[in-house]
């Protein structure tokens, strides 16, 4: 029984919904930007002063304070804002229903009691969530890569290269952490639920921090700010420091989780 295949094969569905709908988000972001910027007869000022009279704290909302939205990847940073927030979710809710699926389906006992060790089961499954958050990553960067093109003749996607690695990073953490969650929690929804309050508590963490320049030193509590890409269009690198503690959660987690999952009873 080759579990790898088996998960791969139940999240081709979810995969290509997914993948369609980043797409779509993808591609009536840049429609705007062409409609409001690039072909605009003023260039996008007409937008800017627009914007200039928001409040800060509906431009941090939006995802557009501090960066210079006329310039293709400036914009493409806006549209970051909301495509890591799209990839969070995905990895987050494929990684808790990879684990719980077999609750909801009645086939744990089944599949625990096969000559194959839980160790083997849970490095399968977490293998197949990673292989789908590369996948979904690699489509995200391509198409971001492609449209952008079309905006620049001096456009070169190392930006979009380090920001979709820096997101990937990102998948991964709270992919451990949904992992973790549906070992922990038999119950579908109650898992779905702590991973959903997980997510928009970090994400609006990540606004609040946007919104108050002495809220900054918090910014290793969300995920969303260890690689910005403002910062990374700015540097065009990504922080050791996060790095790094990305890939202690994600060992930790990981740790965890299969510790607890060798413990797991199937009729608990």
């Amino acid at each position: 029984m080759n579990i790898y295949k088996l998960e791969m094969k139940l999240n081709r569905k979810s995969l290509i919904i997914w993948s369609i709908s980043i797409f779509l988000l993808i591609a009536m972001g840049i429609q705007k930007y062409d409609a409001m910027i690039y072909n605009s007869s003023d260039n996008g000022a007409e937008f800017l002063k627009v914007i200039s009279t928001m409040p800060k704290s509906l431009q941090a909302l939006w995802g557009i304070s501090n960066i210079d939205i006329t310039d293709p990847i400036g914009y493409f940073s806006l549209l970051f804002f909301y495509l890591s927030l799209m990839g969070v979710i995905y990895a987050a809710t494929l990684s808790i229903n990879i684990i719980i699926r077999e609750e909801k389906e009645k086939t744990a006992d089944f599949l625990l009691s096969k000559p194959v060790k839980r160790g083997k089961i849970l490095k399968s499954k977490l293998l197949a969530a990673a292989s789908n958050i590369i996948i979904i990553n690699a489509f995200m960067t391509l198409s971001s890569i492609i449209i952008l093109k079309n905006y620049s003749k001096t456009y070169f996607p190392k930006e979009v290269f380090i920001c979709m690695f820096g997101l990937l990073i990102i998948q991964l953490i709270y992919m451990s952490i949904g992992i973790l969650l549906g070992i922990l929690f038999k119950n579908y929804d109650k898992a779905s639920k702590l991973n959903i309050a997980i997510i928009l508590f970090t994400f609006f963490l990540s606004i609040i921090i946007d919104l108050i320049d002495k809220a900054k030193f918090i910014s290793f509590l969300t995920p969303f700010k260890y690689f910005d890409a403002k910062n990374i269009v700015i540097t065009n690198s990504l922080n050791i420091k996060y790095i790094i503690l990305s890939l202690t959660i994600i060992l930790i987690m990981i740790f965890i989780s299969f510790k607890k999952y060798d413990k797991k009873d199937s009729n608990n």
